[in-house]
């Protein structure tokens, strides 16, 4: 009777009692009934806040001094959970705060010794330590009594589990750290390496060498908006300051700088009277030879649109000078653009001989016989067409403050 009663408990234990096995941190049950059920201990992994003014407590119920309110977007390190809350190492940046009298060579010496959010014994706790236990820190500035310390182990904050959802696992949060780092490291290397670049001279800049480092910054780190948004403004200043050093290398490699202009301009003038002195004495010269008379309107012709080269020379570097698109474009391409924009002027063709500064132009054309404009050229001899009705392609010109308008005539017929 006594071995079929202990047989029969035996086969009952075998039966009723469910076999465990642990495996990897989960402990599974397996009922008899052949259904399983796995107990699974938490696992921690990264959080992210999904709304603004996510209030981060010191405890995990809802009259908890509140330590700080997250925004949108933000990661947490989820290590635990309890109730409706879930249970978050300290952000980076926690301080916290232990009084010095319980230190000593950096131990512990008490029990139960509390753990402050600020210095000061009204402050909430967030951890306690005992004796032994190491620490380091700086005496607070705030209250020298205190000592400013990096969160214990222990300590965690609690956040509602409602305001947030899975981002990655344990290891995500660091590794968004070290990226985050990374780009600061990256953003930092194209700040020093652009200004080094600029400090250059012009010639010497290696603006693609600029460039690539900030667009690599825009394009890879995308997940950075704010610093994409740097890289993206230092790159659009970096490129406004090679365009000011390019303005003034061209400058500066013009022979036509503004002070050489204001030079230029002064014996220009000086050479205008000359010849116009010259002029004036040819044209009293009636008793010399028709070909005489030819060869020496030929000779002024050309001294008249030679003179007027060094002004169209400085018009035309100011128009290079004025668009980077223009830098290497030719003289005749100049015109061709002007010309866009060219008048038609028609009248009598008459010299401007008067002996004036900053004179507008070599003729003057009427029209019913009243001036309406100065005309010069360097392309179109118009010392043959004096006297005569023509009709001239013009684009205009300054006229220093005269009475008419002044042109520099492209064509005449």
């Amino acid at each position: 009777m006594y071995r079929s009663i202990t047989f029969f408990f035996a086969c009952f234990s075998l039966w009723a009692v469910p076999a465990l096995s642990i495996a990897d941190g989960n402990i599974t049950v397996a009922q008899s009934d052949k259904s399983d059920s796995t107990i699974t201990s938490f696992r921690p992994f990264t959080g992210k806040t999904t709304g603004d003014k996510v209030r981060l407590r010191v405890n995990p119920d809802l009259d908890s001094p509140i330590i700080k309110e997250l925004n949108s977007g933000d990661l947490l390190n989820i290590t635990q959970e309890s109730g409706d809350f879930f249970a978050v190492k300290p952000p980076v940046g926690t301080k916290t705060y232990i009084f010095r009298t319980y230190i000593l060579d950096g131990l512990i010496e008490g029990t139960n010794i509390n753990v402050r959010l600020a210095p000061d014994t009204e402050a909430p706790i967030i951890a306690q330590l005992n004796t032994g236990d190491n620490v380091e820190g700086i005496v607070s500035p705030i209250n020298s009594k205190w000592l400013e310390i990096a969160p214990p182990k222990s300590a965690h904050f609690y956040v509602s589990k409602d305001y947030i959802e899975y981002a990655g696992d344990s290891d995500f949060i660091a590794k968004v750290e070290r990226r985050r780092r990374d780009v600061s490291e990256a953003l930092n290397s194209a700040y020093l390496i652009s200004q080094s670049e600029l400090r250059k001279p012009f010639e010497e800049i290696n603006f693609d060498l600029i460039k690539k480092n900030f667009d690599t910054i825009t394009k890879e780190y995308q997940d950075f908006p704010d610093q994409a948004q740097k890289a993206s403004e230092a790159l659009s200043h970096t490129q406004e300051a090679y365009l000011n050093k390019k303005i003034s290398y061209l400058e500066t490699k013009s022979s036509d700088s503004p002070d050489t202009w204001k030079t230029n301009n002064a014996n220009l003038n000086e050479k205008l009277q000359t010849y116009e002195k010259q002029i004036s004495t040819l044209q009293k010269q009636q008793n010399t030879s028709k070909n005489s008379e030819t060869v020496t309107a030929s000779k002024i012709t050309t001294d008249k649109m030679e003179i007027w080269e060094p002004i169209e020379a400085d018009i035309f570097r100011r128009w290079q000078i004025a668009d980077e698109e223009n830098a290497d474009r030719t003289l005749e391409e100049f015109y061709a653009e002007q010309s866009l924009e060219s008048k038609v002027i028609s009248g009598i063709l008459e010299p401007y001989t008067t002996l004036v500064k900053n004179k507008p132009g070599d003729y003057i054309i009427r029209h019913d016989n009243v001036p309406i404009a100065y005309l010069y050229s360097t392309k179109a001899n118009l010392q043959d067409s004096i006297g005569e009705h023509v009709t001239i392609v013009a684009i205009l010109r300054d006229n220093n403050n005269f009475a008419f308008p002044a042109y520099f005539a492209l064509s005449i017929r």
